[in-house]
């Protein structure tokens, strides 16, 4: 009788395998699967809310800075390196140079200003691609400045101690304007 369960179990294990490998060798080389328990509502950061969303989002985009694996660290991301003002109402971020988003646009500080300023500027041009339920953890940002095009300004009215934390959250990854632009065409 054991002879005959592990048979039926090698018997299973091995199609179960062989299916695995099938499907995988089935996926197209430009096609990412993520197993998740449901589809994404969004692949914009602005308008996502669930974990299982962020966790792919967090895997595709980079924000100015991100949390240091396994800490609540702050270290650099798209930005090489960032200034307080003494009190503490500036921020200027000195972003890495020759990035280009996946659809081949450049990042610069204009892209970064395009990302916070559709999310908090009520008549910004892009406006309207939101809901932006997470906008809050951003609402401290009363302008956003294009100092050169390597060099982006956060002017802020009071201290705001967890600035750089919330931009190590999703909602702080920066994408491709002309891919939101276009995707508003649509």
């Amino acid at each position: 009788m054991l002879k005959k369960i592990m048979r039926m179990w090698l018997l299973v294990s091995f199609a179960l395998l062989s299916f695995g490998l099938n499907a995988q060798a089935a996926t197209p080389k430009d096609v990412l699967v993520v197993a998740q328990i449901a589809e994404p509502k969004s692949m914009d950061p602005r308008i996502v809310t669930a974990v299982n969303d962020s966790r792919i989002l967090m895997n595709v985009y980079d924000g100015l800075v991100r949390y240091r694996s396994g800490t609540l660290d702050v270290e650099t991301g798209l930005a090489e390196s960032w200034t307080i003002s003494d009190d503490g109402k500036v921020y200027t971020f000195s972003l890495r140079q020759g990035i280009k988003f996946h659809d081949g646009s450049p990042f610069n500080a204009k892209a970064v200003r395009f990302n916070f300023d559709r999310m908090l500027v009520k008549d910004h041009p892009y406006a309207e691609t939101g809901p932006f339920p997470l906008s809050f953890f951003f609402s401290a940002i009363k302008e956003t400045t294009v100092v050169d095009e390597y060099i982006v300004r956060f002017s802020i009215d009071d201290p705001y101690a967890t600035l750089l934390s919330n931009l190590a959250y999703p909602t702080g990854l920066i994408i491709s304007p002309e891919a939101v632009k276009k995707q508003a065409r649509m």
